[in-house]
């Protein structure tokens, strides 16, 4: 990466963390190209570093973190206090001429510090549907009013943009649609499907299933489990179920819930991995049960690994996935339909292929990196902010 320039626009990143997950990842694919000349990135990560710190600093990306005591974080409303406090500390050592924010805390704790200490360009990204919204009314009501000081507000996919509109007087907040776009270079030479296979302890000939998703609720992981108990039986080979990402306090539920179904001995729970090229091209169909979505990025590296995808018509999954061309989409929690789709998909290898290849072309026409990091550079250059702009109040 480029060394910045005095002349740079200062930005600031603020997010939980950098863990693995969809916005991480996404940021971690993102950030280091828009890094250097006209552009200073910071990543403040206001929870803890994270698994992607180090690969993000590597890139030449530098990430804050604070170190605070453990009693600190057993105190709930001391803890939001004092973590306010550091983003406001961060943000007046830093003096950034942008903060822009992702996922709805660092919006409430991020936008309000920007706000208060006036930075001249405020940003918020949301990378999923607002239902989180009716378990907050009183935070979603500081979100609203959060949403006439921003000067940008920025969804990944259609419906998020969407919802974006209805709640602000877009005479006064701007919103932009800006895609995900991956890193496909992994694709392109990955391991051989049958090591990959052998380290996983799966045949060649059975059919692998993956799903890339922390295990969390409205991941759908239980729908997809009924799905497979539901048709499992009449797959005309054997099979696998792969299932990639961090547990979020689910694992031990669907542990007892696969015995019930007698399903144990098919699905394989990997944990979070770093390999996810790799497991995507060992495997034969994707599927994504979500019951909300912003835009998947696992529902992309699938397409860019040339694997048909069965999801949910939840958010964005939609807008990706081409009903019968590219995979097929179903309705959200419905176990059943969902299976029946899995099946058709299971036994003809042909359309597996033909809707892989389809879906392949696709990634690369309409999501790459290199148009989604382009979009970034001119939102944030469209607020035509100069690098020695003064804060305004």
């Amino acid at each position: 990466m480029a060394s910045s320039e005095s002349t740079s626009l200062r930005i600031l990143i603020l997010v939980g963390s950098l863990d693995i997950g969809g916005t991480e990842r996404h940021l971690c694919q993102v950030l280091p190209f828009l890094h250097g000349n006209t552009l200073e990135i910071t990543v403040a990560c206001f929870h803890h570093r994270g698994l992607l710190a180090p690969e993000m600093e590597a890139l030449g990306v530098k990430v804050l973190s604070p170190e605070f005591p453990a009693w600190v974080k057993t105190a709930r409303m001391l803890n939001i206090l004092i973590t306010f406090c550091w983003i406001a500390a961060i943000i007046a050592k830093q003096r950034p001429n942008i903060v822009h924010t992702f996922l709805p805390t660092a919006y409430l704790l991020g936008g309000l510090c920007a706000t208060i200490l006036g930075v001249p360009g405020r940003v918020m990204s949301r990378r999923s549907l607002n239902l989180y919204q009716r378990r907050h009314p009183i935070l979603t009501r500081v979100e609203f009013w959060l949403h006439k000081k921003m000067d940008l507000l920025i969804g990944n996919s259609a419906a998020v943009v969407d919802e974006l509109r209805q709640e602000v007087d877009t005479r006064w907040t701007r919103i932009e649609l800006i895609l995900n776009g991956i890193d496909t270079e992994a694709f392109n030479k990955p391991l051989p499907r049958q090591k990959v296979r052998t380290a996983l302890n799966i045949s060649e000939d059975a059919l692998v299933i993956i799903l890339v998703a922390n295990i969390i609720p409205y991941k759908g992981h239980s729908d997809l489990m009924k799905a497979l108990a539901y048709v499992g039986h009449q797959f005309s080979s054997p099979w696998k179920l792969l299932c990639v990402g961090r547990d979020d306090g689910l694992l031990s539920d669907l542990l007892e819930k696969a015995k019930r179904f007698d399903l144990q001995n098919n699905i394989s729970w990997l944990g979070p991995r770093h390999d996810i090229a790799n497991l995507l091209c060992a495997a034969d169909i994707g599927v994504l049960p979500s019951h909300e979505e912003g835009l998947s990025n696992f529902v992309l590296e699938s397409m860019a690994a040339g694997l048909p995808m069965i999801v949910t018509d939840a958010g964005g999954n939609g807008e990706l996935v081409v009903h019968g061309k590219t995979g097929l989409v179903v309705p959200k929690k419905a176990p059943n339909e969902l299976g029946e789709a899995i099946l058709q998909l299971a036994n003809n290898k042909n359309q597996r292929v033909q809707m892989g290849n389809a879906a392949r072309r696709r990634q690369a026409d309409e999501f790459s990196l290199e148009r989604c990091i382009q979009n970034y550079r001119k939102a944030y250059m469209s607020l035509g902010i100069a690098p020695c702009a003064s804060q305004r109040s």
